[in-house]
């Protein structure tokens, strides 16, 4: 486990324990807090990637770690975007997939329901001549002990 702190605006931040291999992407950082300050009186300088102060921030830092959060927000909000896109068509080619299956299957049933009916009819014959033969067979046996007598 490791722990990583979630970036907190305007300052602050808070400890989060994680597993090693949890990926460290914004809003968290693994650069660890100055301990000798109260956590929510610092502020996490995204350019410079240090902990800072709170009565150190001016303006134009306030400005500046505004827009490298709104920067950071926008690149991974397009990513997820386009992520969604893929999954999206994805998803599409998964149902369109399903459907297939669904038609090949209908047809599969239909021919195995249509091969067991070939093969119940088969049967019947069968037991239909082995009758038949039975039957001769007896006729036959018959006349040979008439016309033996």
């Amino acid at each position: 486990m490791k722990i990583i702190y979630e970036i907190l605006y305007p300052f602050g931040c808070k400890t989060t324990e994680v597993a090693e291999d949890f990926e460290t992407k914004f809003p968290y950082t693994e650069v660890a807090p100055d301990p000798d300050r109260d956590l929510m009186l610092q502020f996490f300088d995204v350019k410079m990637n240090v902990w800072k102060p709170v009565e150190f921030m001016a303006n134009t830092e306030k400005l500046a770690l505004l827009e490298s959060f709104y920067t950071t927000v926008k690149e991974e909000n397009t990513k997820l975007t386009d992520k969604q896109a893929q999954m999206t068509q994805l998803n599409a080619k998964l149902m369109l997939n399903d459907l297939s299956l669904t038609a090949e299957n209908a047809a599969l049933k239909t021919k195995a329901d249509n091969l067991a009916q070939i093969n119940s009819k088969t049967m019947l014959a069968s037991v239909q001549n082995s009758k038949d033969i039975a039957e001769i067979k007896a006729q036959l046996t018959t006349e040979n002990e008439e016309g033996g007598i």
